[in-house]
């Protein structure tokens, strides 16, 4: 993705454009922000941060936010659409468990106790949703070096090259005129 002078490397499972989203399911994910807005808000005023603000980003990386300065919690809306209410709820209450730590507190025994207190599982990170991770997987263990796969570009043109390094999270194809470091999740065996 070109974004002025800066290139950025997105895998293309994140990418979507809301004209090709039809309408029904624009509404439902309304409807599960909507929710997760609601029971974030309880769940804020129920630990005493009546007076911090709620809101969502589109970090795709980043499960939720504390925002110390501006007495601010942000949620990532793709995360909270594609996460399980569970795993949602206890995003929120991480970041809750960081507004009352406070900043100095990080990730660390004073933040590890309180988020044990309020319900939240005391870990930095979150995993990927167990439907996500066995996709992965599956792809990831089906491709090897020396297999023909496609991709779509970020203009849904059909490339097809050759696999010629596995990495962790993307593989590397090549295809005529360069390479591409493609994300598993956005091959196609051919």
């Amino acid at each position: 993705m070109d974004c002025g002078s800066t290139i950025w490397n997105v895998p293309y499972e994140y990418l979507f454009h809301t004209c090709n989203v039809i309408s029904s399911e624009r509404s439902e994910r309304l409807d599960r922000l909507t929710e997760v807005a609601a029971e974030a808000r309880g769940l804020m005023d129920q630990h005493g941060l009546q007076n911090w603000l709620l809101g969502f980003n589109h970090s795709f990386k980043q499960l939720g936010l504390c925002n110390y300065e501006k007495k601010e919690i942000l949620l990532s809306a793709m995360q909270a659409i594609r996460r399980t209410p569970a795993e949602t709820t206890d995003v929120i209450l991480h970041e809750i468990a960081h507004a009352l730590a406070g900043w100095k507190a990080g990730h660390g025994p004073k933040w590890k106790k309180i988020a044990t207190r309020i319900g939240a599982k005391p870990s930095a990170c979150a995993e990927a949703p167990t439907e996500i991770m066995e996709r992965h997987q599956t792809i990831k263990n089906d491709v090897q070096v020396g297999d023909t796969v496609t991709f779509k570009n970020k203009q849904q043109q059909t490339i097809r090259g050759v696999v010629i390094r596995k990495n962790p999270k993307t593989v590397t194809v090549k295809v005529p005129g360069g390479t591409w470091r493609v994300s598993y999740f956005a091959l196609e065996t051919s």
